[in-house]
């Protein structure tokens, strides 16, 4: 992105002295230096996507290598099979996002235990003796 932003630089100012100094005063055999620094905003804009994008499905493929034992620590059964896998994740985003009450409940029926709602012990925060 650095070399994108000093070619698109490069560029602009190259264009500004060539018009402040009018035509007659500018080299013609530096017209290249615009023509090369496009050049390299271009390849450099799409280096940066395509790293991007590669970045980004190591980050979705480490996260599905988790996702079973991320399941069983929410205390969920998981899933059999890929179908019910995406349905699940499905419905655990939307309780998770929107609070839809149908995910939650389907949610519910999927729980191996119960939640625990009891307050550890030595967690006396703001109770009088």
């Amino acid at each position: 992105m650095n070399l994108w932003f000093v070619s698109t630089v490069l560029t602009i100012e190259f264009i500004g002295i060539a018009f402040k100094n009018g035509s007659n005063n500018s080299p013609a055999h530096l017209f290249w230096i615009p023509a090369t620094t496009i050049v390299l905003a271009l390849l450099a804009s799409r280096q940066a996507r395509i790293s991007a994008e590669r970045w980004g499905e190591w980050v979705k493929a480490s996260f599905d290598v988790f996702l079973p034992e991320l399941c069983s620590k929410l205390g969920y059964k998981r899933p059999v099979s890929p179908k019910e896998e995406r349905e699940f994740w499905l419905t655990f985003s939307q309780a998770i996002t929107y609070r839809y009450p149908g995910s939650i409940d389907d949610l519910a029926e999927r729980r191996i235990n119960e939640p625990c709602t009891k307050k550890p012990q030595g967690d006396n925060e703001g109770e009088d003796d």
